[in-house]
């Protein structure tokens, strides 16, 4: 009966929301048909190889009108003025387009395509190469922009994230250390955050949490898979995410979002910026929580849990001057207090945390010329975790402080078609943490690291396409090791046709984090101060062909780990730390997408193979598959648009995972399906547009265990408001 009564009010909800969307529609029916919906959206490309060009000024003539191509080469002007308009493009190394003349008509969309002609550029006297590929896929980067993440609905960093193809997320709003991200098959634990090109703190749980930074602020997602300590630092085995915040491309956005939904769920966005002469200042405010009461499928009889209510607000604030030629300045702030719950069984939450965490840091070129550059960073990073035990048995009563500050200075050379780079850096960690028992507090540990990198990178023609080089290197080093040294090299080649070929080699480290070296002893876990760094070797092979829409690629990658980081339980019961000898993973990510009707339906599925096996040689264990480590992941999404609706609906199918090293009979985590759905009407469009939305997680309402015991909340509806000025 508890079940019908769940459907039953879910079913009336979604009628409500269908209702009053419904009435919204048609009493502003007469007012939109008057509104203008002229637009002009196009895609802009390389007429050699008919690869998408990223970052082309285009232009209406005899207007302010102007916007940036993104990572797939399209661009998109609104409201647009009925009448005759000629549009120009222009890049760096392209020979301009010619002007082209669109009509705009009452009612209608004009979709342009535009061809650029590579501009050569001379090399001495007889050698001769064409600009350097403006394309995601030819350098290894994955890129996610702002148009892409608005267009799909994503509401947060690690919504964003999850969408793009070799990323998975894990952790909850439920869980400690919030959500997290892996790339490439690796633990979070594994991968580097970065803000701007400048790391992140990884915080008490040893891995950046996501939920820190507000959407809104982000500009553009880069995610590198492999090995890339070379160029990321610390952490980049599995690869590096850097979250970019300045764009100058990029219009300002000027928006108010609402949402509400199940479990008491409410988020709230506001976001807004200026030109400030020939500078840009903006800004973004978040707020969201939930309420205190969940409800789980399976018919559980311990299936609600009070007190896990959330409360979080987050601010951004960003300063960039114009060209980005100057400095670029950042700062956000987060407070939350979450109610984290124990295991399901135990009915009520294992503590509440109220975390608190500041970052402030810029970054300026101090010199740029026509063939040499050097730009300067600073950043300063703080954060308190307060832990309170809500059970009776077991008193929990913890401070954890952290504070992160670092310097860096880059070097550049451009020599033609040559590329030559250098940076030093310098970072300070300190963790603090004291306990209710003074024994066992964490105590007070300090960190200083050092990073010098080089890069070199040439690009030259080649018969039907063009072929580069990369190399790269680094030493990092602390007071507790000797340096580690992380070379990695990358050749490319893209052919005019849209096919490419890249073969990268790397080493990488992840050195042993604060906590896992000292985390403070008692009767049921304890640190390890004799950990090793990890080290891993690994090599990649990427082949794939993009042809106006259609995308299709495939990565390979094999990676040997030595000394991995693996928290076992003892014979005395008590957890701790150790180095796993060895251990073999590789895998495959394949990736396909099709774009259909000038973009109006994207169609795109992505497929990670991971095979993770100990070679430790130790009994029980060599030979079994690593924890938290699925061998498939599916994923299935289609993004359409037509006219006034748009939406996504998207799907994910993962396999088990182990949860023991010695993979025990009945310690897994069990296979799931995940089918999410969003759609949106645009009820206004010119300034102020008002937008309305439905959400709906879990239509299937199926059962998800992202941690052991810590499963995700049933299915749950939204609906939202944006107002843009």
């Amino acid at each position: 009966m508890l079940v019908r009564r769940k459907h039953r009010s879910c079913c009336l909800a979604l009628s409500s929301v269908c209702l009053v969307l419904g009435l919204t529609l048609t009493t502003c029916n007469s007012q939109v048909q008057a509104e203008s919906e002229h637009s002009i959206s196009g895609v802009v490309f390389d007429s050699l190889l008919g690869l998408p060009v990223q970052d082309a000024l285009v232009r209406l003539t005899g207007s302010s009108f102007t916007a940036s191509t993104n990572s797939a080469g399209r661009f998109e002007f609104v409201s647009i003025p009925a009448g005759l308009w000629t549009a120009t493009v222009t890049r760096y190394g392209y020979v301009p387009s010619a002007p082209q003349a669109v009509e705009v008509l009452e009612g209608f969309e004009r979709h342009l395509r535009v061809k650029l002609v590579p501009k050569p550029i001379a090399l001495g006297n007889s050698l001769v190469v064409r600009s350097p590929i403006s394309r995601t896929a030819a350098t290894g980067v994955r890129t996610y922009d702002s148009r892409q993440i608005q267009r799909a609905g994503h509401r947060t960093v690690a919504d964003a994230l999850d969408a793009i193809p070799g990323v998975r997320i894990y952790g909850s709003s439920e869980t400690s250390g919030g959500t997290r991200v892996s790339v490439g098959g690796a633990s979070p634990e594994r991968v580097a955050v970065l803000l701007d090109g400048v790391p992140l703190a990884s915080g008490s749980a040893g891995a950046v949490d996501l939920d820190v930074i507000p959407l809104s602020a982000v500009k553009s997602i880069e995610v590198s898979p492999g090995s890339r300590s070379a160029g990321s630092g610390d952490a980049a085995i599995g690869g590096s995410v850097n979250l970019l915040t300045s764009s100058a491309s990029q219009t300002i956005r000027q928006d108010l979002e609402l949402s509400t939904g199940s479990f008491g769920a409410y988020r709230g966005t506001a976001n807004s910026g200026f030109n400030l002469g020939a500078n840009r200042i903006e800004g973004a405010l978040e707020t969201n929580g939930r309420g205190h009461q969940f409800s789980y499928p399976d018919g559980d009889s311990t299936a609600k849990r009070q007190g896990v209510q959330a409360h979080t607000w987050r601010g951004f604030a960003g300063f960039s001057s114009a060209g980005q030629r100057g400095p670029h300045v950042s700062a956000f702030v987060y407070n939350s207090t979450v109610g984290i719950p124990g295991a399901l069984e135990q009915l009520q939450p294992g503590a509440a945390t109220h975390n608190v965490r500041l970052r402030a840091q810029g970054s300026w070129p101090w010199l740029q010329g026509k063939h040499v550059s050097a730009e300067g960073a600073l950043w300063y990073e703080s954060g308190e975790d307060h832990v309170r035990s809500l059970e009776t048995r077991i008193k929990t009563d913890s401070d954890w402080r952290e504070r992160f500050i670092g310097a860096r200075q880059k070097l550049g050379l451009s020599l033609g078609s040559a590329n030559l780079g250098g940076e030093f850096e310098v970072r300070s960690r300190r963790m603090e943490g004291t306990d209710r028992v003074p024994s066992q507090s964490f105590g007070v540990h300090d960190q200083t690291e050092f990073s010098l990198r080089a890069l070199a990178k040439g690009t030259s023609g080649f018969p039907g396409g063009i072929v580069s080089l990369t190399l790269m290197g680094a030493a990092d080093g602390d007071q507790r090791s000797t340096p580690v040294y992380s070379p990695r090299a990358d050749m490319e080649y893209a052919h005019r046709g849209g096919v490419y070929v890249r073969l990268g080699w790397g080493r990488s480290f992840r050195r042993p984090p604060l906590t896992s070296l000292f985390w403070k002893s008692d009767a049921f876990v304890a640190g390890n101060p004799n950990l090793k760094p990890e080290r891993a070797v690994e090599w990649d092979l990427t082949a794939g062909v993009h042809r106006g829409g259609f995308l299709l690629e495939s990565r390979y990658f094999e990676r040997s780990l030595r000394d991995i980081i693996s928290w076992e339980r003892g014979a005395m019961g008590r957890y701790q730390p150790r180095n796993v000898p060895r251990a073999f993973t590789f895998g495959r990510e394949d990736h396909a997408s099709l774009e259909l009707w000038h973009a109006g339906l994207t169609l795109s599925y992505s497929h990670i193979f991971t095979a993770a096996s100990d070679r430790s040689g130790e009994v029980n264990h060599d030979g079994m598959v690593l924890v938290m480590s699925p061998r498939h992941t599916h994923d299935l999404s289609a993004d359409f648009s037509a006219g006034r609706i748009s939406g996504r609906l998207s799907g994910r199918w993962v396999s088990s995972r182990e949860l023991r090293r010695d993979n025990v009979s009945g310690k897994t985590l069990a296979p799931y399906r995940l089918f999410d759905a969003y759609a949106r009407i645009a009820v206004r469009r010119l300034p102020p547009s008002l937008t309305l939305g439905i959400r709906v997680n879990n239509i299937t309402n199926e059962r998800v265990d992202l941690l052991e015991r810590y499963p995700s909340p049933g299915r749950t509806v939204s609906v939202e408001t944006v107002i843009a000025f």
